[in-house]
């Protein structure tokens, strides 16, 4: 048996994905429900709208990069360098009352 060709493979996970427009209904829809009134996708005014307006319509690849703390981390050391990041992330904690760093430190 022979391996499956790799654009074949990426070919039929990008049909898988849903399509923006077909998602749009359900975010109208979550809109409506939360705020009580559909929300202005083509002239969108308040912040809400506006984001609402992005999540339809602006479908660029880096948003998913600047929504992840990690990878935007990686974006900016690649792009930038890494001393301009002066903090690490927060690590994990079953503990969330326990955020301070003599805290951490004490558990480690």
């Amino acid at each position: 048996m022979t391996d499956p060709d790799p654009l074949h493979l990426m070919l039929a996970a990008l049909q898988t994905l849903p399509d923006p427009f077909d998602l749009a209904p359900m975010i109208l829809e979550q809109y409506r429900q939360k705020f009580g009134a559909y929300p202005d996708v083509i002239r969108p005014k308040g912040f809400n709208e506006k984001i609402q307006a992005r999540k339809i319509f602006d479908r660029r690849p880096i948003l998913t990069v600047m929504a992840d703390k990690v990878a935007v981390r990686d974006y900016v050391a690649e792009r930038v360098g890494r001393e301009v990041l002066r903090f690490g992330t927060m690590s994990p904690t079953n503990r969330p009352t326990c955020l301070s760093r003599s805290c951490r430190r004490a558990m480690s």
